[in-house]
């Protein structure tokens, strides 16, 4: 009897080696709803059309250029090329956008979002992970338009950091476009507004669009831009910095409100909008004073006016917390009182004013209103007593004060006398503003009658 033959040596595990391993914990830890919506969206016959459409206009416009190029120093075929190339690139941000606002609101109709809540999936992992899709598609796209925008930097007319700056920028409004699209797509509670604020984002990108192309068409103004930019210009580093804090500002906006739209009502929907209200409070702070301590000639003067300024525009930015904070409900869930209880010994302290609840609420914007105030007067007290920064910071204080009795007010009103018409705070808010209205108004018609 023979022995039996030796079993061959099992092949090695595909995911043997530094990359393999590598390609597995990334597998791992990669947000569910980032890969099941490049799946879907790579599948879709949306996502060919478009593909090939661009590569189609990018190909008819790129054999039109090189049939019109000519060896003249100052040909301008390629600065036509890259100008069509722009456009449409542009075209494909505000499909993805709309493509963005379609994927939220097919989860939302079909009521499967209270599903993806069971799994352990806040709103903020599922809406990062449609935000990666969408930049992963992006850069799909970009990398069909790569070809072209090389053919038109050889055909003369267009440097090579220009591309660069269309590189980075249209990416980036893509990304925006996009987090606008998810805070449309939450807004809604229902089919019709959801369709209704589909159309309302639809034309309003469609018009941004359209009104692109005088800036791809006529491109001196980004000439000037980057020719500031390589002469080290003061002016033009600040205005790139300024655009790109606030692009920084509105993402970081529109992320944290339309996670907390789509956040269950009895789970914790206002620690991340106040937080973020006191953080974008501090960075234009920081950019108020910032710029008057780095701008060449600037004197303490202009700090104190500049100053004075900020602490009026603050005190209307926690009066826009007001509105949100006090007006929600005195009790707290089960959710809500975990988020307070339960919260790690490191950010504790800050229960105290970005906890849920209305008795929080008017804390957080008592804070930030004597904050911007304290501005105010400090402002006063560096302008060494002239006119505007004194003023700046009685009218501070004033309407500080006003904001302040408008709240009361209304805080009395709708949980007392009327506390069984206004038992939301959706009402209470229509409320406050109403209240406003009327406030503001009544003098004005008094004098007119």
């Amino acid at each position: 009897m023979t022995d039996p033959a030796p079993l061959a040596p099992s092949p090695p595990p595909l995911a043997s080696g530094l990359p393999g391993r590598l390609a597995t914990w990334v597998a791992d830890r990669a947000n569910p709803m980032l890969v099941r919506c490049i799946r879907q969206e790579l599948r879709s016959k949306t996502f060919l059309g478009v593909f090939v459409l661009l590569l189609a206009v990018c190909a008819i416009a790129a054999i039109a250029s090189a049939g019109a190029s000519s060896d003249h120093v100052n040909s301008q075929v390629g600065r036509t090329l890259f100008s069509v190339l722009g456009w449409s690139w542009s075209l494909v941000v505000v499909i993805q956008a709309m493509s963005t606002f379609q994927a939220v609101i097919r989860e939302r109709n079909e009521d499967t979002w209270d599903l993806l809540d069971l799994t352990g999936m806040g709103p903020r992992p599922v809406l990062r992970g449609l935000l990666l899709a969408n930049l992963v598609q992006g850069q799909l796209y970009t990398a069909a338009l790569a070809p072209f925008l090389v053919m038109a930097y050889l055909l003369r007319g267009i440097d090579l950091l220009t591309i660069v700056f269309a590189l980075i920028v249209v990416p980036l409004t893509g990304i925006a476009a996009s987090t606008l699209a998810v805070f449309f797509a939450s807004i809604g509670n229902n089919k019709p507004s959801r369709a209704f604020f589909g159309g309302l984002l639809g034309l309003g990108l469609t018009g941004a669009w359209l009104g692109s192309l005088a800036l791809w068409f006529d491109l001196r103004w980004l000439d000037w831009l980057l020719g500031g930019l390589l002469n080290g210009t003061y002016e033009i580093w600040l205005t790139l910095g300024g655009w790109f804090n606030g692009w920084l500002a509105f993402v970081a906006l529109m992320l944290v409100l339309s996670g907390t739209l789509m956040t269950h009502r009895a789970g914790d929907r206002s620690s991340g909008p106040r937080l973020l209200w006191f953080v974008l409070w501090g960075n234009g702070l920081l950019w108020f004073v910032g710029v008057c301590l780095t701008l060449p000639g600037s004197r303490p003067a202009d700090l104190a006016d500049a100053l004075g300024v900020f602490a009026i525009m603050g005190v209307v930015w926690a009066g826009i917390l007001g509105l949100f904070s006090v007006s929600e409900d005195l009790a707290l869930s089960q959710r809500q009182a975990r988020t307070i209880t339960q919260a790690p010994r490191w950010r504790a302290w800050a229960t105290l004013f970005h906890a849920p609840g209305a008795a929080r609420g008017r804390l957080c914007f008592l804070a930030l209103l004597c904050a911007s105030i304290l501005v105010g007067a400090f402002a006063g007290f560096l302008g060494d007593g002239r006119d505007f920064p004194n003023k700046a910071a009685i009218a501070a204080a004033i309407l500080g004060c006003y904001l302040c009795a408008w709240l009361v007010l209304g805080d009395y009103l709708y949980r007392g006398p009327a506390q069984s018409w206004l038992d939301t705070t959706a009402l209470r808010r229509g409320f406050l503003l109403v209240l406003l209205a009327a406030v503001n108004l009544a003098p004005l018609l008094i004098l007119a009658f």
